[in-house]
């Protein structure tokens, strides 16, 4: 196997023109292209997702939005030169996800765009790539049985998983078996192999570890390596030829040197991902006979954790790896996709990030390339490695022009105690040389994941376009840059994590980038907490702040019965990265907003998703009692039909409206423009 080391990645772009979907279905495009509403365009969801080609090549499958503002299935045949036939179309319901199970068959999921799915309002269907044979896999009530003809179908607790491909009909399913009501606390997932023409349905995964929460399977499709996840301890467990299984490895979840399995390259070759002693994680071959992790990595990077694996989804050979470092890339360990790499990235613009969607691909000359960079959205290509040609599909946002979209810029910068902090400055696009702008500090959630990167930002974008300058800071926490940024974050919550978003303020006005006295602090879920927080450590920083579906106080996330977070992540996850309910009461108390409330002398927008049960609405309730006894100049607004995050565009656009004339009022902007 080659073994590779990363080096530098690619830089922007390039003008496009508009894309038609009637080369789709015949219909005319989405609503958004004709709004002159800067909100509603960059609310408006992606136009084209989840392209994928047939096994053998001839066919591709997509999700289009319709005429009526919902996702919908396309099967269009290769070369494209008829218009595509819609295989799932519904008035209330999105098709969410879509995936060939084989040459003639695929799988698709459907969804309510609600916050809370009501009963019979989600499934699992499989069809044939003609629209015929539509049989129901799982429901959550009788709804979807009547385009099945009453077939025996899964009921609410099984998931879809992904196809087998191994040429039959059959797909993975799991059913998810959990202690008590709704979100209680995880016991295991049961691996259960499901015809989708028959309805059979056979359980892999009798005898498997209770808490397993991944499942390898073997090249016949046996499961093979489990990795179970209790009372904060990864341990993996191999499956003897008897079926019995016994454990090989055991860590802490939040350990370095916790293995994730991967895939199985052969029978004892198990790919894992790692930190095996680095500070980033990499890909290693861990020997299921011997039990050791080998010293050489299969890939890793310097500054950045590798994501993913690429394996061919016929051969089960591993072809290369993902990772996200200012944009995405690929590093392939087979010479013929580095040539299809380097052949594709020369036909696209430079410095696009163009990314091959690969299943089968030792055995096929045609692959479908998603390609995008800080100014383009995105577009869907057709490659054809044989006759060496191009095509477009279709762009995914149609109605943004990209020479009106700003430039995004990656750098990185130094905290105040010498720790490296991305950073990613998204500039007006015609304010790209230095001015002092006023700026937004948009925080990601989390906060345990990576924010984001330099590619195309619909929020970022959107109040660029409105002339503010945003920063974009990956602080201390965050994962995708190495075990020491991520375990720095460590019972930082509204300290240290606080200080590298001011310290990116500081950094920008030295720079003269932004006005120091027109900044704004925003953000959603952990976001929120960190916009709340901003002008309580930093009051001379922020001149306002905005709070979407945010934590207010630390202690509910521990206590509240309202939330989905279950026991095993607050008795180990939020104990170990946030603190002890008990130990730091005092620590979770002084860095709570709703405590610290008196000391905010800003404006607050606070929003809140009333159906949310990852932060329940009563954060927002106990804050802004607290806000108004306090005399801080408080605005509410409420989404009774959201939860934690935005399901529906309409609403998006409306929250994406009111933060940026709130910012603007704030600021001193309002009557500027």
């Amino acid at each position: 196997m080659v073994r590779a080391w990363l080096h530098g990645a690619h830089s922007p772009q390039r003008r496009r023109a508009w894309a038609c979907l009637a080369l789709l279905l015949g219909a005319g495009s989405a609503s958004a292209q004709a709004d002159d509403d800067a909100a509603a365009r960059y609310a408006s969801h992606a136009q084209i997702s989840e392209v994928s080609l047939s096994p053998d090549g001839k066919r591709l499958a997509m999700l289009v939005v319709g005429p009526q503002g919902k996702r919908i299935a396309v099967v269009r045949d290769v070369p494209l030169v008829t218009p595509g036939r819609v295989i799932a179309n519904f008035s209330d319901v999105n098709v969410t996800s879509l995936a060939w199970v084989n040459n003639e068959r695929l799988v698709y999921e459907a969804f309510q765009p609600e916050a809370l799915v009501d009963q019979g309002g989600a499934g699992a269907i499989a069809i044939d790539h003609d629209g015929g044979n539509a049989r129901n896999l799982i429901v959550w009530r009788d709804r979807f049985i009547e385009m099945s003809g009453g077939n025996r179908s899964l009921p609410y607790g099984w998931e879809l998983v992904s196809p087998v491909q191994d040429g039959s009909a059959d797909v993975w399913v799991a059913e998810v078996r959990r202690r008590g009501e709704g979100y209680g606390d995880f016991i295991e997932s049961r691996l259960a192999r499901l015809n989708t023409k028959t309805g059979r349905l056979d359980n892999v995964s009798l005898g498997a570890p209770s808490y397993t929460v991944r499942m390898v399977v073997d090249a016949r499709q046996q499961p093979r390596v489990a990795l179970r996840m209790h009372e904060g301890r990864f341990s993996l467990h191999l499956r003897a030829a008897d079926g019995s299984w016994s454990r090989i490895e055991d860590h802490a979840a939040n350990s370095p040197e916790a293995l994730w399995p991967i895939a199985l390259e052969n029978d004892h070759q198990l790919v894992v991902r790692t930190h095996a002693g680095q500070d980033t994680a990499g890909l290693y071959i861990y020997d299921l006979r011997t039990r050791k992790l080998d010293r050489e990595p299969l890939v890793r990077a310097r500054q950045y954790d590798i994501g993913s694996l690429v394996v061919d989804s016929v051969t089960k050979q591993v072809l290369g790896a993902r990772l996200v470092s200012d944009q995405l890339q690929s590093v392939w360990f087979d010479e013929r996709m580095l040539a299809i790499q380097k052949a594709i990235d020369a036909a696209l613009p430079a410095g696009r990030s163009n990314y091959i969607h690969c299943g089968a691909c030792q055995g096929r000359s045609r692959f479908v390339v998603w390609s995008g960079s800080d100014r383009m959205p995105g577009e869907y290509l057709l490659y054809d490695h044989e006759a060496k040609t191009l095509s477009r599909i279709d762009f995914t946002h149609p109605w943004h022009d990209e020479q009106a979209q700003g430039t995004r810029q990656f750098t990185w910068i130094d905290s105040r105690d010498g720790l490296r902090l991305p950073l990613v400055m998204t500039h007006p696009h015609n304010q790209p040389g230095k001015a002092a702008l006023p700026a937004v500090v948009l925080v990601h959630g989390g906060p345990w994941v990576r924010g984001g990167s330099r590619l195309w930002s619909s929020e970022a974008q959107f109040l660029a376009s409105k002339g503010w300058r945003v920063l974009e800071v990956e602080f201390r926490g965050s994962t995708g840059f190495g075990d020491k940024h991520f375990q720095a974050g460590r019972k930082q919550w509204g300290r240290a994590m606080q200080d590298d978003l001011a310290d990116a303020v500081a950094w920008a006005a030295k720079e003269g980038w932004i006005d120091p006295k027109r900044v704004c602090i925003a953000g959603s879920s952990y976001g929120g907490y960190a916009a709340l927080m901003g002008p309580v450590r930093h009051p001379q920083t922020y001149r306002c702040a905005v709070s979407h579906v945010g934590v207010t106080d630390l202690r509910l996330m521990f206590t509240s019965g309202w939330t989905d977070l279950n026991q095993e992540s607050r008795r180990y996850t939020w104990k170990e990265l946030v603190g002890d309910l008990d130990a730091d009461r005092a620590m979770l108390r002084e860095n709570s907003p709703t405590e610290r409330v008196a000391d905010i002398k800003v404006p607050v927008l606070l929003v809140q998703g009333w159906l949310d049960r990852r932060v329940p609405r009563e954060h927002a309730d106990r804050f802004e009692a607290a806000a108004r006894r306090a005399g801080v100049a408080v605005e509410r607004i409420n989404y009774h039909d959201e939860g934690h995050g935005f399901i529906k565009s309409r609403n998006e656009a409306d929250y994406l409206r009111r933060m940026e004339a709130f910012m603007a009022r704030s600021v001193g902007l309002g009557d500027q423009r």
